[in-house]
């Protein structure tokens, strides 16, 4: 699911224009199409190909979005801001999903911070991110859980009264 209710008149009295609305509209159906590759199980090259093309979407968002902010629209431009951060979001996920392939769990996990805290911001943007975004949110946390699950620390139980450095 998309943004659509990001388009609608919100508390705050603010309403997006028809053009502001079908923007939403194209930019739910291009992200709706990439994230499919949110899955482990997909095709690795597929899912490089999305993310170059989710950094597009993104270059092209954030440039209308400082359009907005010249343009002193803040509803729109926080909206924006909103997906812009969907997209970081989508891209992180889909990288982590590649470097667990890849055995790279380290770099995973950095993409997997990285997702949590792209949802996290995108609910801050606008409240028409609020309930499916929370849903990724969690989505992500139950991944978390599954995937990474909590470190062990091993010990030895040795004591020592004493040790001595040798030097040589």
């Amino acid at each position: 699911r998309g943004i659509e209710s990001a388009a609608r008149r919100h508390s705050r009295g603010n309403q997006m224009t028809q053009t502001q609305v079908e923007y939403i509209q194209g930019f739910n159906k291009s992200f709706q199409e990439l994230c499919v590759y949110r899955y482990i199980t997909r095709n690795s090259e597929l899912q490089r190909d999305a993310c170059s093309n989710l950094e597009e979407i993104l270059t092209a968002v954030s440039q209308d979005k400082a359009n907005a902010i010249t343009e002193q629209d803040e509803h729109f431009a926080n909206v924006l801001l909103g997906c812009e951060a969907l997209l970081s979001a989508c891209i992180a996920e889909i990288k982590m999903y590649l470097f667990l392939k890849e055995d790279k769990p380290d770099a995973a996990w950095t993409e997997l911070v990285k997702a949590q805290d792209a949802f996290e911001a995108a609910l801050r943007a606008d409240e028409g991110f609020g309930e499916d975004v929370a849903r990724q949110l969690n989505r992500l946390q139950n991944i978390e859980k599954l995937v990474f699950p909590p470190q062990s620390f091993l010990s030895t139980g040795w004591i020592l009264d004493s040790a001595e450095f040798d030097p040589s």
